[in-house]
């Protein structure tokens, strides 16, 4: 999460953001704070001073219009013009196109397109504007498009071409992302499903070609009820970078980042990672800096703005099942070995004091402490008064959220949330209440408000009061990583928090916490109820066993040593650990380069990795002159197998396949 200086735009959805110089520019978009007003509304973000500011434009001419106030439009810069086409508002569709100077912030008036369109897509190709699809409301329900519409700035005219082959069906909200010649086309909504489809269109031919994949997202939702002025909102996020298209699934509190990599052999869609996801950010507005990405906005009406650093896509990331782990340990996990009472509840609820501890500074200097209550196996909270805020308490310190019960709580329940965070030092917990605070706060609740800021600094909260408006939240109130770092924390914490002794082969032992063994690890399935603390691992050596669970406690090895890699992968296949396996084989597809080919080729045909093998293939045809001109890579292949490269590679089928 970028922390911004100053306050933000509200929150908003149907909006667009474009990167342009040092600058992002946000143009429209709907939600309950905007400025109103008859024209869009224009924000710039410095990406120099961290600071958004409110734009007021001008006209180029006299003859000239600034854009009415709208959210589904299209958007896309060429050279130093904004073009913004269509979109429509409460009262209107528009098919009109309007362009913004960068240098100058005037606006133009340019000719309008045939066709109303909202939530269409807009992509630059040869410094023209392609625009694709939309939808229109005709007295209730929608009607979508699927043609092709081409604005040329150097003509100052609109070209409606004909396309061959099989179009897609008329949609919104689709991804649309160019690489090369082609515009790949993903999903999209109509009134009775959201899709998931892939198409590409080659932009030199107009020729449709419907790629059919193996795998389906989890966006896709058929069967759905349409409903008159109403959309479900479903727009995912999406870039290009390095050849591979990149789909963001994030209707949900579940986000998953998938990967289509047009220099696979096989192309299809792959679960990748791009660090931590923002939730419900359907029709959110992405910003490429070829560099970074920023995310503001969407379904989720939050006015936090996010960063990637694209780098990311090389490093190894968190593994899902860890995440997934914990919900399950919170509900299901074994050996609990502590009960917590809310003071006016009869209901227990059995929790593991080690995640307590870990997570919760409260719980840490109680525990810490000679206190009766440190030795106790059940606990009466005296402080939370009801089932409902120890269960959130507790489903945040295990998974690092509360987002489930949204929905269903007001001012009340936020206001005693925050008093216990507060008291128990949970400072993410306590900036989830204050941004829920801000939007329930009304005239009824407004000095118990203030009360809730002289007492526990809720500076959004206090904003809000102050100037009636949203701002955004400075910290990532959402992140899992907190979480998972400080379950970390089990492989340096007190012995009394681990509860057995694993025995390596070395003649090793290291302290472990057997309840996440037996969760995540096949092989320790069956030794939940053994009496004995000291358990023999025949496949582990101690400097691996440290490596091994900090991946069993924290889904990840940041720094994962080359030269445990054999022993990790053996120790997996052993455990029946199959998710570490994975995980490592990820980290070592983003390590390929021309450089480390040869030790990288060795090691996956040694182990018999064969996902890796795989990938080292297909990079030795997308990457062959490079790899031929290295040494090591000629010197490491029998000459029959350098003969087959050269005659597969020149065979200009392949090649045309392969490009």
């Amino acid at each position: 999460v970028v922390s911004v200086n100053g306050s933000s735009p509200y929150a908003r959805y149907g909006h667009t953001m474009t990167a342009c110089g040092g600058f992002l520019c946000m143009l429209g978009g709907k939600g309950t704070g905007t400025r109103g007003g008859a024209n869009i509304e224009c924000w710039l973000f410095s990406l120099e001073s961290l600071q958004w500011r409110a734009v007021s434009c001008r006209t180029k001419n006299a003859s000239d219009d600034i854009p009415g106030m709208r959210w589904g439009h299209a958007a896309c810069l060429i050279d130093d013009h904004i073009y913004v086409s269509g979109g429509f508002s409460s009262q209107f569709n528009f098919r009109d196109l309007h362009r913004l100077s960068t240098n100058s912030l005037e606006w133009e008036t340019l000719d309008s397109c045939i066709e109303f369109a909202a939530y269409h897509s807009a992509v630059p190709y040869n410094k023209q504007m392609v625009c694709f699809g939309g939808s229109v409301c005709v007295g209730g329900p929608y009607q979508y498009h699927n043609t092709i519409k081409i604005y040329a700035p150097q003509t100052a005219a609109w070209v409606y071409p004909q396309t061959h082959g099989i179009a897609p069906c008329g949609r919104s909200q689709h991804a649309a992302q160019v690489l090369g010649k082609v515009m790949f086309v993903f999903g999209g909504y109509v009134s009775t499903a959201v899709l998931a489809d892939l198409w590409a269109l080659d932009l030199e031919t107009l020729t449709w070609t419907e790629i059919r994949t193996a795998a389906t997202l989890p966006h896709y939702m058929p069967n759905l009820q349409p409903t008159d002025f109403r959309i479900l909102p479903a727009r995912p996020l999406s870039f290009a970078f390095n050849k591979s298209l990149y789909i963001i699934d994030s209707l949900d509190n579940d986000p998953l980042c998938f990967q289509f990599n047009l220099e696979s052999e096989a192309p299809d869609w792959v679960e990748t990672q791009v660090g931590d996801l923002p939730s419900y950010c359907a029709n959110s507005a992405l910003a490429d800096t070829t560099a970074e990405l920023y995310c503001f906005g969407g379904a989720s009406m939050k006015n936090t703005l996010f960063k990637c650093d694209l780098n990311q896509l090389r490093r190894p990331a968190i593994d899902r099942t860890m995440i997934r782990a914990m919900k399950s340990f919170c509900n299901e996990g074994i050996k609990k070995n502590l009960t917590l009472r809310a003071v006016d509840s009869t209901t227990l609820i059995s929790v593991h004091k080690a995640i307590l501890y870990l997570r919760c500074p409260y719980f840490q200097a109680m525990f810490d402490s000679s206190m009766s209550e440190s030795r106790s196996s059940e606990l009466v909270l005296s402080d939370i008064p009801s089932d409902d805020i120890l269960k959130s308490v507790i489903e945040f310190l295990y998974t690092g959220s509360v987002s489930e019960l949204f929905p269903t709580h007001e001012f009340q329940f936020w206001s005693q949330l925050i008093a216990i965070s507060d008291r128990y030092g949970l400072d993410d917990l306590k900036q989830i209440c204050d941004f829920e605070l801000c939007h329930l706060v009304d005239s009824e609740t407004y000095e118990e408000a203030k009360e809730i800021v002289s007492l526990y600094g809720a500076q959004n909260l206090s904003e809000t009061l102050s100037t009636g408006s949203m701002v955004d939240v400075t910290e990532n109130v959402y992140s899992k990583t907190v979480m998972v770092n400080q379950m970390k924390q089990l492989l340096v914490t007190p012995n009394d928090l681990t509860d057995c002794t694993l025995l390596t082969v070395d003649n090793g032992s290291v302290p472990a916490y057997l309840p996440l063994l037996v969760l995540r690890v096949p092989f320790f399935k069956d030794m939940e109820k053994i009496d004995s603390p000291s358990i023999p691992v025949p496949f582990l050596t101690q400097p691996v066993a440290l490596l091994f669970l900090e991946f069993v406690y924290s889904g990840s090895i940041p720094e994962l040593p080359m030269n445990r890699v054999a022993d990790l992968i053996h120790a997996a296949r052993e455990s029946g650990f199959i998710a570490m396996q994975k995980y490592i084989e990820k980290a070592l597809k983003r390590l390929i380069t021309v450089e480390r080919f040869v030790e990288l080729n060795r090691l996956a045909r040694h182990l018999n990795l064969l996902s890796l093998v795989a990938e080292l293939e297909k990079f030795i045809f997308a990457h062959f002159g490079s790899l031929s001109s290295c040494s090591s890579f000629i010197e490491s292949m029998p000459s029959e197998r350098w003969d087959q490269l050269v005659t597969f590679v020149k065979r200009p089928e392949h090649y045309v396949a392969l490009a």
